[in-house]
């Protein structure tokens, strides 16, 4: 979280998730806690804990694309969307590092997943008329 909250005011909000979920991943201990949750995802109460984690992550980072923005989460969509992709495509991007689907042959670092996953979110925000930036 504050990786992000930290990040510039007048970066724009794709931006600021993006080195903020880079400054995650990027973090020594992050890489040993992920490892340790992939061997305890066998165990369902365990992986309920961490997706309950994961779910106060979104929406702790949902009210801080609110403040960034000045948008009404009532009325708008974009804050709670935005921290949920960000969300989302850092699991992801972690589930494929960690070879979940077999090994991707371009071997990439997760810094990389994390910019490939955001720039697919960024594209799709492109397309819609009057997102927030």
């Amino acid at each position: 979280m504050a990786a992000f909250t930290t990040r510039p005011d007048d970066e724009p909000v794709v931006v600021a998730l993006r080195h903020a979920l880079r400054a995650v991943v990027t973090d020594p201990g992050y890489l040993g806690r992920v490892r340790q949750m992939r061997a305890l995802r066998e165990y369902p109460t365990v992986v309920a804990h961490h997706m309950a984690a994961f779910a106060a992550q979104e929406q702790a980072l949902a009210a801080a694309v609110v403040t960034r923005t000045g948008t009404d989460p009532a009325r708008d969509l974009f804050p709670t969307l935005a921290a949920a992709a960000a969300v989302t495509g850092l699991r992801v991007a972690v589930q494929h590092w960690l070879g979940d689907h077999g090994p991707d042959p371009r071997g990439p670092e997760l810094t990389e997943l994390v910019d490939e996953a955001m720039a697919v979110f960024d594209g799709g925000l492109r397309a819609v008329a009057g997102a927030p930036a």
